[in-house]
């Protein structure tokens, strides 16, 4: 496409542009002088250039000028210039007729853009010319080019082809009447192509581009392959599929009514009384396993890894077997699926209230009681229990959840066994890793800047930074040496290392390391023994101890001035629920409603790090604690949320009452 006007010239290529350029203004690509001015596209391109040859341009019309007014003279004068030479160019040959006596020479018009010569001389302009002069014409040279790109998608996945043919231009003298002064000129006498590319090539090229798999048949059609195409899609990788992941199915009977889903997702029946009986003999509890995935692969023939299914706990406890993929009751019972382990326990059920005419209850299955748990009283119990009256001054133990319909009064209600113990030494001996890792680093400070004096030793400075800067390490490690769980290698190192004037021992401050990787060990040791969460759930609570291997729901009017601790989340459901004074301890979350009171009782609520405290309403003198941070409240505040960012800074987010 061409505008006859401004010269320019548009294309879907730049040589397409320089060839229409070079038709049209009779200029040879090697003469031409041009800028591109725009680019448009991606999978469709185009390209715009504007010729610059303006002083030739402008020579070949002044030619063309001179030859309009010498060709109106001639057949103004014909009669009177009969005896001039002739020229014409007829079938792209040029024939010279010479003058006759007292004629004048033909005269040829040599445009500038032109490479002609007359008896071996370069000529521009208007030269004289006889029968005798050589005149040789230089037609411009383009040698037929064909182009073809490979393109890679960024992530390998799919490759395409170009495909681009530029033809060479066979120039001739274009055709002229005869006159006693013609100008000269070419035009394109025919275009010769390229060969096409054929199959052979193309595969050849996607081999040195290492394209090696996912080739498309389909894409050596003779039509795509014979025209500029662009970004024909020769090759597509296939993308991996996943491995379908396992799942269970529950195949006793649940009231759905009862039953509520823990909030992590965990499949989990903390309401015993939502589930029912089962028979010895019945199904319940099959593995459907998913399908298996399938490698994915680039065009460059690179795997891509599906991703496998991660492996599920699927196994038989107490009062079942496992059979294959399905798992059934070996006795009657009730049934209970917690992280992935099945177990059937033989169900004691109390219809009257525990005294000390009934005596304690110790029971290895499932306790159901329906009525009080008095003064005085011990129930433990190696299932679950549920209680559907008060408990006071009493002490209730169960291996797995435990549901408290009533008030619990003064009383100690321990869900999860010994996984109880095994948690408190945990925590323990994290707090002890903590202030061992805040004192290596001190240590590390001290060393770098030259706090002290050389000839101080540094058990000498451990002994000063644990007097001054940690003095919870002392308190830590008295409290573990009675443990029940901790191991020999732990005790030895804390009494000849950590306690009293044992600190003056160490000769370098790496042996601290020593200590907090025999930690890491029982921590990883430990927390792997806390496998199946236990779950509490009470109504309302006060000056009683509430402790939990999973998470505690108080569903009633709230608690006061109780000690809840538990190794998941606390959470007030009722939207009235009180929590005044006392400690609650989660990892996780605390959710509350109403903390603290008008008078300034103090309330301390605790999560880990990275946990999170909420609470819609708080009263001055709470004290929210992340980690090892606390922040107390010194006002009224609602909608409250307490977390750590990253800068290892408590940030409390609040409403001012």
């Amino acid at each position: 496409m061409h505008s006859m006007n401004e010269n320019i010239f548009h294309g879907r290529s730049l040589e397409e542009c320089i060839s229409n350029a070079c038709n049209s203004l009779n200029i040879s690509s090697d003469n031409i002088n041009y800028e591109i001015i725009e680019k448009r596209g991606i999978l469709k391109k185009s390209i715009t250039i504007k010729v610059l040859n303006e002083v030739k341009e402008e020579l070949n019309r002044e030619i063309k000028l001179e030859s309009c007014k010498e060709d109106t003279k001639v057949k103004e004068d014909s009669k009177e210039n009969s005896l001039d030479g002739f020229l014409e160019i007829k079938d792209g040959k040029l024939r010279i007729e010479d003058p006759k006596d007292g004629g004048n020479p033909a005269s040829l018009l040599i445009p500038p853009n032109l490479d002609i010569t007359v008896n071996g001389e370069s000529s521009k302009g208007i030269i004289k010319v006889t029968s005798e002069s050589q005149v040789k014409v230089n037609f411009p040279k383009e040698t037929a080019k064909r182009n073809l790109n490979i393109t890679v998608s960024e992530n390998d996945m799919k490759a395409y082809i170009s495909i681009s043919y530029s033809p060479e231009h066979v120039y001739g003298l274009k055709d002229c009447e005869k006159n006693n002064k013609i100008m000269i000129g070419t035009e394109v006498k025919k275009l010769e192509y390229p060969p096409k590319f054929n199959k052979e090539e193309i595969i050849k090229e996607l081999d040195k581009a290492s394209i090696k798999y996912g080739v498309i048949e389909g894409a050596f059609n003779d039509d795509d392959l014979s025209k500029d195409k662009e970004y024909i899609l020769i090759a597509q990788g296939v993308k991996p599929i996943d491995d379908e992941e396992d799942s269970i199915q529950i195949k006793f009977n649940i009231d759905k009514k009862k039953f509520k889903e823990d909030e992590r997702g965990n499949v989990d029946y903390k309401n015993i009384g939502a589930v029912d009986m089962v028979e010895k003999g019945a199904l319940i509890g099959e593995l459907i396993q998913g399908k298996v995935g399938k490698d994915g692969k680039t065009v460059k023939g690179k795997v891509l890894p599906c991703k496998k299914r991660k492996k599920v706990i699927f196994k038989a406890g107490n009062g079942c077997e496992q059979v294959g993929n399905l798992i059934y009751s070996t006795t009657n019972g009730k049934p209970a699926f917690k992280g992935g382990i099945f177990q059937v326990n033989p169900v004691y059920e109390v219809n009257e209230s525990v005294d000390i005419a009934m005596g304690n209850i110790e029971y290895s299955g499932d306790v159901y009681i329906n009525g009080e748990v008095k003064d005085g009283m011990e129930i433990k119990v190696g299932g679950n229990l549920k209680i559907s009256q008060n408990t006071t001054y009493a002490h209730v133990l169960a291996e797995g959840n435990i549901e408290i319909e009533g008030n619990v009064i003064s009383s100690q209600v321990y869900a999860g066994g010994e996984n109880n113990s095994i948690l408190s030494y945990v925590k323990l001996i994290q707090a002890l890793k903590e202030q061992l890792q805040g004192l290596l680093d001190s240590m590390v400070e001290v060393k770098k800047f030259g706090i002290v004096k050389e000839n101080n030793k540094d058990g000498e400075v451990i002994k000063a930074l644990i007097e001054s800067k940690f003095k919870k390490l002392p308190r830590l490690c008295v409290e573990l040496i009675k443990n029940e769980y901790i191991s020999d290698e732990l005790k030895t190192l804390m009494i000849t290392k950590l306690m009293y004037l044992a600190p003056l021992n160490i000769k370098h401050f790496n042996e601290l390391d020593d200590i907090i990787k025999c930690i890491t060990l029982d921590i990883e040791e430990y927390s792997g023994k806390i496998a199946i969460p236990s779950y509490v759930t009470i109504d309302y609570c006060q000056d009683s101890t509430v402790r939990s291997t999973g998470d505690v729901y108080i569903v009633g009017k709230g608690q006061y001035v109780s000690d809840i601790s538990c190794n998941g989340i606390v959470e007030f459901k009722r939207e009235d629920a009180i929590s005044r004074g006392g400690d609650i301890t989660a990892k996780y979350e605390i959710r509350a409603q109403e903390v603290g009171s008008v008078a300034g009782v103090s309330t301390r609520l605790k999560v880990e790090k990275d946990g999170h405290i909420y609470a819609k309403k708080a009263y001055g003198n709470t004290t929210f604690v992340i980690g090892n941070k606390e922040h107390t409240l010194d006002c009224e505040s609602n909608n409250v949320h307490v977390y750590m960012d990253s800068f290892g800074e408590v940030v409390v987010d609040r409403l001012k009452a």
